[in-house]
């Protein structure tokens, strides 16, 4: 299979993401794509790409409800939400009441 068709398979949830070479788990350009289409695939990713902020923000972008899936971190949540402030609500427990993150979602 093809680089598009893999993406397109695992866009289409016919291809777990842990079943994709690890070439292509790897592939920022591939995890990007597979994000801007649908943000939610963060959550069948490793816990490395769902802490780099890059990808966390192209996800909860593409769907707030993505944030349900990153890191449980205040420094990617305060450089995701100032551009994605509805995914408030998709916050981890710990920072729910953290006046820093409100504010940077506001």
């Amino acid at each position: 299979q093809s680089w598009s068709d893999r993406l397109d398979a695992l866009i289409a949830r016919e291809l777990p993401f842990k079943d994709l070479p690890s070439e292509l788990q790897n592939d920022r350009s591939f995890l990007l794509g597979a994000l801007e289409a649908d943000g939610l695939l963060l959550g069948e990713m490793p816990a490395e790409h769902r802490a780099e902020p890059d990808l966390v923000a192209v996800a909860v972008a593409q769907n707030p409800a993505a944030l349900r899936f990153a890191s449980c971190s205040r420094p990617l949540l305060l450089s995701v939400l100032p551009a994605n402030g509805s995914a408030l609500q998709f916050v981890c427990k710990g920072y729910r009441n953290d006046a820093q993150v409100v504010l940077a979602a506001v």
